[in-house]
């Protein structure tokens, strides 16, 4: 298994797609895509971090999606739909695109054009796109059959969880016989809309490759209760007759929580996935490996073991530590995916016990240096503990932007050893990325809002917050060549410019 960069130190910029600016309400993978890669190119970046490509859920979090499979076709874009000819007419824009991702709206807009295309495509494709379709879906039958079914038997329920489904609904091979043919059509249009999907974001991954631009995507370890890998392999995990998780996932009390975390995702029946040879795993393995360069897998440490709640328990006080088979489990993926390339997101208690697992499989560890101000002696975080086999951020998708940061939370301690390293902090978010940048670090990663120097309104996430995230965008005006050729100055200043 390789190590997830190349010897030379080099660095990368995060944003979800979902965050590219666009006249059509959210992201795509259309001209702007194209756009940003031309500007990492210019700015001297060889990564591109982007969120899970999975479909979000109602509030727009990739993390918590109905298919670990899936691509999030919410990213199609109705421009290139046009500019293929899979689209009748050329699609119109809102007068003014939301700088906030309304993902119900969008939701509905969207999945009216998928239709419109199909029933296009029926029509007037062309015989190479047929043929692409055909392939598309021999090549992901494995997924993609039981996926189109989940979806089609969800949209017959306005959406209600599996578990609330008529018995004849509840598993792949009965639910089959009973499709009808609206049906039918749902689920062809459901197999399209990944057909589109895979085809545009294949033509950004190799755009990108051609500009230098490698892509770090995104694994999370959990899955989603109501989705169709527990719909369609119950068996691989810990539920009782009803379907329903007799555990579910969290973190026990500490510090930050005195009642622990109750995240509620149901966990893995060890015994069940080893049987199988880790046959499930390794498909998720091979599928996001085809699509991204690097994975990030999150919540790296539960390949260690996992807190398993009660179900019925009020908080994550009750619970206990069970074991995971993580060197069984990615031995196993090692042997089908040899060339994979792994960032471990150990963040969080216990990262210490995961560190044997991801020295033994190359997997770089990650460290925040918003995290590293406190003063603490052998802080993991500080800039003068980083070690070479490090992805460094300045910030992340959950945390606060740095300027946010330095203005609404940063404590006085921590005020106080940034302005002892830094001296001046009229530029909190460049700084920090110097600071990282001239650490032996593999990779600096810092987010665009903070090379846009944003505060707090740029924030993508607040864990812990049902609504109001997820949906930050950038401004056109934003991807600014001024800006790409300072951030390639300082890239240049220490050695991790990308020479492709």
């Amino acid at each position: 298994m390789t190590t997830a960069a190349n010897k030379k130190p080099s660095s990368g910029v995060l944003l979800a797609l979902t965050s590219l600016p666009g006249p059509f309400g959210v992201g795509d993978l259309g001209p702007e895509a194209f756009r940003f890669i031309d500007w990492l190119q210019v700015a001297g970046q060889r990564y591109w971090q982007i969120l899970p490509l999975a479909i979000p859920d109602g509030t727009g979090s990739p993390y918590a999606s109905l298919s670990s499979a899936a691509g999030n076709w919410l990213l199609i874009s109705p421009e290139v739909l046009w500019k293929d000819g899979l689209l009748p007419t050329k699609p119109r824009p809102p007068s003014r695109s939301p700088s906030i991702v309304s993902y119900k709206s969008i939701t509905v807009a969207k999945w009216k054009l998928v239709r419109t295309s199909y029933t296009h495509f029926v029509s007037h494709a062309t015989l190479v796109q047929r043929r692409s379709y055909a392939e598309f879906q021999k090549k992901s039958h494995e997924w993609l059959d039981d996926y189109a079914l989940f979806q089609a038997v969800k949209d017959r329920h306005q959406q209600q969880p599996w578990w609330s489904w008529e018995k004849q609904w509840q598993s792949p091979k009965e639910a089959r016989q009973y499709l009808d043919r609206h049906m039918e059509k749902q689920l062809a249009v459901h197999m399209y809309a990944q057909w589109l999907w895979a085809e545009q974001w294949s033509r950004v991954r190799t755009y990108a490759h051609r500009h230098g631009v490698q892509i770090i995507g995104d694994m999370p370890f959990f899955i989603r209760t109501d989705s169709v890998d527990v719909w369609a392999n119950r068996n691989l995990f810990l539920l009782d007759k009803h379907g329903s998780p007799t555990v579910v996932a969290g973190v026990p009390p500490d510090a930050f929580s005195r009642d622990g975390q109750r995240w509620g995702n149901p966990l893995y029946n060890w015994p069940a996935h080893r049987r199988q040879q880790y046959k499930w795993w390794i498909g998720r393995f091979r599928r996001l490996a085809s699509r991204v360069d690097v994975i990030r897998f999150d919540h790296f440490r539960g390949l260690i073991n996992t807190w398993h709640i009660p179900q019925r328990a009020e908080n994550a006080r009750t619970g206990k530590w069970v074991p995971s088979p993580g060197f069984e489990l990615l031995r196993q993926v090692k042997r089908h995916v040899p060339h994979l390339r792994l960032i471990a997101e150990d963040l969080g208690p216990g990262k210490a016990h995961a560190d044997g697992l991801r020295r033994a499989f190359h997997a770089p560890t990650i460290r925040l240096l918003m995290f590293g101000w406190n003063g603490l002696p052998n802080n993991p975080h500080a800039p003068e503990t980083i070690a070479n086999d490090t992805v460094y951020y300045t910030a992340n998708h959950d945390t606060n932007t740095t300027v946010g940061w330095w203005r609404d939370e940063a404590k006085w301690y921590e005020r106080l050893h940034v302005r002892e390293r830094l001296h001046q902090v009229d530029d909190i978010a460049w700084q920090s990325m110097a600071v990282a940048m001239q650490t032996t670090s593999q990779i600096t990663i810092a987010p665009m809002q903070d090379i846009l120097r944003l505060g707090t309104r740029g924030r993508f996430n607040r864990p812990g917050r049902r609504r109001g995230n997820w949906g930050w965008r950038l401004r056109t005006d934003q991807v600014s060549p001024v800006v790409a050729k300072q951030l390639r100055r300082l890239t240049a200043q220490f050695g991790r410019t990308s020479k492709a």
